[in-house]
């Protein structure tokens, strides 16, 4: 019973690795495509963070008019 498990587990590691070695193509396929999304995701987020950014600056800028007065 035992190295029955050991054979499952081994064909179930072994799974990945020759489904990759047969199809390199869509591999790179969905490695290209995750990068792409990844990288529209990175410019909306630096878009978002300077949006915040500004208006953190803003806020601080209208408490101290405010102050002033």
């Amino acid at each position: 019973m035992h190295s029955l498990k050991k054979g499952a587990l081994l064909a179930l590691a072994l799974t990945p690795g020759l489904a990759l070695a047969e199809a390199p193509a869509s591999f790179t396929a969905a490695v290209t495509s995750v990068t792409a999304g990844g990288v529209a995701m990175a410019g909306a987020l630096v878009g978002v963070a300077a949006a915040i950014v500004v208006v953190m600056i803003a806020m601080k800028f209208v408490k101290r008019l405010r102050g002033a007065v």
